[in-house]
């Protein structure tokens, strides 16, 4: 597989506190990369840092071998498609208007649109499953509806490379699966695909490579075979793992927290 987004000793320090530490990681193309870690370990940083959105107090990122620092925002935003947690919007665009967004890129401020975007907004649009919603209102949709209009936006600019800051947070099952399945599906198309994220059993059967954070360092690296085990959960997740064969023959993670319960609390009534 071919580098799409690397970087190399990448640090970030803010208010004199390091957030990231001598990170250097290879992203390829037609893969899923999953970063997960605790609460600030980094994650979102570093996925701001790969999206040029940042720049590295040290240490340099490239986009398909160019140094982010040599190009200009245009030309990133043509390439590499950021999702960020919150893609909330405040106004009522349909979801043919908000996909037709992502080729803002592609366009000067007053060129009409053209052939080719059309073409890209409507690929958006289908691979995303929101053919039947493109005249509907963004808000008269769910969560997960929405999160996948935002999807679309991203890949209305035919980028090379996708990162995602969780995003599969606050939905329901069914449509975190429908995110992590469609994620899967962009990287076998060919993208880098990037997603930051809490669900270690659900990455553990989606992504192909894992990298692990603590503290704003890499701690691991590899497959998730390799890389999500009993003692990394240990070590950095502060829990017990249990990882279980279901009968598909995925891996399914069992947590527990071996903790003492507060003086008192024991003893109290918590449900009236």
């Amino acid at each position: 597989m071919s580098v799409a987004l690397a970087s190399r000793g990448v640090s970030i320090t803010r208010g004199g506190r390091a957030i990231l530490d001598d990170i250097t990681a290879a992203i390829p193309s037609g893969a899923l990369t999953a970063i997960v870690g605790p609460n600030g370990s980094g994650k979102s940083t570093l996925l701001r840092v790969l999206a040029g959105l940042w720049r590295p107090s040290r240490g340099s990122v490239s986009l398909e071998g160019t140094p982010l620092e040599r190009m200009a925002r245009r030309e990133i935003a043509r390439r590499l498609a950021f999702l960020p947690q919150d893609t909330r919007c405040d106004f009522a665009f349909t979801v043919a208007e908000l996909v037709a967004m992502g080729r803002h890129p592609h366009r000067g401020r007053f060129e009409s649109e053209q052939d080719r975007d059309r073409r890209a907004i409507e690929s958006a649009i289908v691979v995303c499953g929101l053919d039947h919603l493109r005249t509907r209102t963004v808000d008269r949709l769910s969560g997960g509806e929405r999160r996948r209009v935002a999807i679309a936006r991203c890949l209305a600019a035919e980028p090379h490379v996708v990162l995602l800051d969780e995003p599969t947070a606050h939905l329901d099952l069914e449509h975190a699966l429908t995110v992590l399945e469609l994620c899967r599906a962009l990287a076998e198309s060919g993208c880098a695909v990037v997603v930051a994220t809490h669900d270690l059993s659900a990455i553990s059967r989606a992504a192909t490579r894992v990298i692990v954070l603590s503290e704003g360092r890499v701690v691991a690296n590899g497959s998730p075979d390799e890389v999500l085990t009993a003692q990394v959960c240990r070590d950095v997740f502060a829990v017990e793992a249990e990882i279980v064969s279901t009968s598909s023959g995925q891996p399914a993670f069992v947590f527990t927290k071996h903790t003492e319960v507060p003086r008192g609390l024991a003893s109290e009534r918590l449900v009236p």
